[in-house]
């Protein structure tokens, strides 16, 4: 509202920056009342008939604006404690959009600077990362190493890649995904076979475990099971190439855990025949089962208190 009348120059008179009794010229007394009356008519205009009794007696726009501020922005320690518990107790919903979410948590940040509790900026980042899901935390997380200095700014741009937070629901929405861009510096690539011994030379059975993908992904449908054709949904690639997903299906794979060789499915594993490569998302393996973490030696999975390996640097930033 405030942007508005400040575009019709109305700001001043609601605001009080300029008084009538200031005003010694009649020209400039007239105006100021045509002003303020605009200004009132505009605000009333805006309000919901509910509020209407709020301003209803109120003898100008800046009479009108102090009553709205007195009532919805109170400075008072009450509703300093309720917008800071708001604030700081904000958790995002899974399938919730990121970007909203932020520009909640900015409203909240906002509000607590008009009411004279204005929380810092480290504040407003950590309290913003504490409260997104685990599945937009990791993805963020993995490529923290391109963000040397986290601001609100950089999360702002970092979290509008991060719109996959769920895959499914997202795909059912608007049938269409997006890959998020992988950070040259922090891309791991890790060899991974399903199928047994009989796919060793097959080029169909190796997979590349990804951290930027967030959905299972293979071009070959030769292990799927319960395979599954699905309206076609466009796939974003980092280097701004686009396949189609055309099916989905599941998965046998075999692990090898600290209990000895344990088979596993990857559920809903996408077709998608013009990809160049199998990937496995860390993403959704870390939904699924438990997180993945990337050292220098290797890259490891944890699950009900174990941890193992899943592949060993054979070198070239691969691992197998």
């Amino acid at each position: 509202m405030r942007i508005v009348l400040e575009e019709r120059d109305l700001w001043e008179v609601t605001s009080g920056e300029i008084k009538l009794e200031q005003l010694s010229i009649a020209l400039d007394q007239s105006t100021f009342k045509r002003k303020a009356r605009k200004a009132l008519a505009i605000i009333c205009l805006a309000m919901e008939d509910s509020q209407l009794p709020l301003v209803r007696s109120a003898k100008d726009a800046y009479d009108a604006w102090s009553r709205l501020e007195g009532h919805f922005e109170k400075k008072s320690l009450a509703n300093k404690l309720f917008l800071r518990r708001r604030f700081f107790t904000a958790k995002m919903d899974e399938g919730d959009d990121v970007l909203t979410h932020i520009n909640k948590m900015k409203t909240l940040a906002e509000q607590l600077d008009v009411v004279g509790a204005p929380v810092t900026e480290d504040d407003l980042v950590i309290t913003l990362l504490g409260s997104l899901t685990d599945d937009a935390k990791a993805v963020l997380l993995q490529r923290k190493h391109q963000v040397l200095v986290i601001t609100v700014v950089s999360l702002d741009i970092g979290l509008q890649n991060v719109q996959l937070a769920s895959v499914k629901t997202q795909s059912v929405k608007d049938r269409s995904v997006q890959m998020l861009p992988r950070a040259r510096t922090t891309r791991v690539i890790i060899f991974f076979s399903v199928g047994g011994n009989k796919c060793v030379p097959k080029s169909s059975c190796v997979w590349l475990v990804d951290s930027g993908a967030t959905q299972h992904m293979t071009y070959s449908k030769e292990y799927m099971k319960n395979y599954k054709v699905m309206t076609p949904v466009d796939v974003h690639l980092a280097n701004d190439g686009i396949v189609q997903a055309v099916g989905s299906g599941d998965i046998v794979m075999t692990m090898d855990t600290p209990c000895g060789m344990k088979k596993g499915v990857l559920t809903l594993v996408w077709h998608i025949p013009n990809l160049s490569r199998n990937l496995f998302s860390v993403g959704r393996f870390t939904k699924d089962v438990g997180p993945v973490t990337f050292e220098r030696d290797g890259c490891f999975a944890e699950a009900k208190g174990l941890r193992w390996k899943i592949g060993a640097r054979e070198g070239k930033g691969l691992f197998k």
